[in-house]
């Protein structure tokens, strides 16, 4: 049975001892990786690779770097057709599809969700407009964390976030 999801904002926080050898400079990747080891078991992470979903891929660099520790990534999504083709160049045995997230009812079942949602809207180098449709799209990974359930998630965005009228993004994604 799958453990509840959980959110790991920081090993100061809930998961405090959870991996002893992590100082307090661990981030909170490094968390969430520990919880995939608490829940997999590490017998099994030894035994077979890791299966994972990524969102907001991008060119893929996260996804490439979690490829040559051993994770198989099952199914990536990006909307940028041009970031899709350097996906598919640089992972041997890529499979991203190009499209808008929110069409796909259809995701495999994996043990790690990675992504990282759009950040134009509140990056303290953009435009900060707090209301811009993209910066909603944490809805989305939210959406397809509750729909496979994974293991454990990691999710990396802007600490612009933590600013004015942005604060209230935040907050939901918390929730």
């Amino acid at each position: 049975e799958r453990p509840n999801l959980l959110v790991a904002r920081s090993l100061e926080g809930p998961l405090e001892g959870a991996c002893p050898a992590l100082t307090g400079a661990a981030t909170v990747i490094f968390a969430c990786i520990c919880v995939a080891v608490v829940h997999l078991g590490v017998q099994n992470m030894v035994t077979r690779k890791v299966r994972a979903v990524s969102l907001f891929s991008g060119c893929g660099g996260s996804d490439l770097a979690l490829q040559n520790e051993g994770y198989e990534i099952l199914w990536a999504n990006d909307t940028w057709e041009a970031a899709c083709d350097v996906y598919r160049a640089n992972l041997k045995d890529a499979s991203i599809e190009c499209g808008d997230i929110a069409a796909f009812d259809q995701i495999p079942e994996a043990a790690l969700l990675v992504g990282c949602y759009p950040c134009q809207g509140y990056t303290q180098g953009g435009k900060r407009h707090w209301d811009t449709p993209i910066n909603f799209l944490y809805r989305e990974f939210d959406r397809v964390l509750r729909m496979i359930r994974p293991f454990a998630f990691i999710v990396e965005n802007v600490n612009g976030m933590t600013y004015g009228d942005n604060l209230a993004l935040l907050n939901n994604q918390l929730r």
